[in-house]
């Protein structure tokens, strides 16, 4: 069995505060998905749900019962734009802090990877 789903790995910081990737088992009715999702079994294609779908229980029911072990949902859409402009400033500065550093150029070198990968990431819900 296999699933995957489409589009680029490589997302900004604003795509990132819009989704989260949640395990089967967390979904609820009424989440969105952010990202499509595709089954497949022995090549031939058992489900297909497009970004946008609103998850229903048989849904989540299906999804299980296909093995897929997580999907991305949409988050953040109930926030305006002061809102989401302050949860990311709060995201930064919580970096900032568990980082030790007073600025982003503060970074100790061996660490700017994984700082610049959890600033892409944006702030989870």
């Amino acid at each position: 069995m296999h699933s995957n789903t489409d589009g680029n790995s490589d997302i900004t910081a604003d795509e990132a505060a819009y989704h989260r990737w949640l395990p089967v088992e967390a979904l609820q009715p009424g989440m969105i998905l952010a990202k499509p999702v595709h089954v497949a079994h022995h090549s031939l294609l058992t489900m297909k749900l497009s970004e946008g779908v609103e998850l229903k229980s048989n849904t989540i029911d299906q999804l299980l019962s296909h093995g897929v072990e997580c999907v991305a949902v949409k988050e953040n859409s109930g926030l305006d734009e002061t809102q989401l402009s302050a949860l990311k400033k709060a995201y930064f500065e919580r970096l900032l802090e568990i980082f030790a550093c007073a600025s982003e150029a503060d970074v100790p070198r061996n660490n700017r990877g994984l700082f610049a990968a959890l600033l892409k990431a944006g702030p989870q819900i």
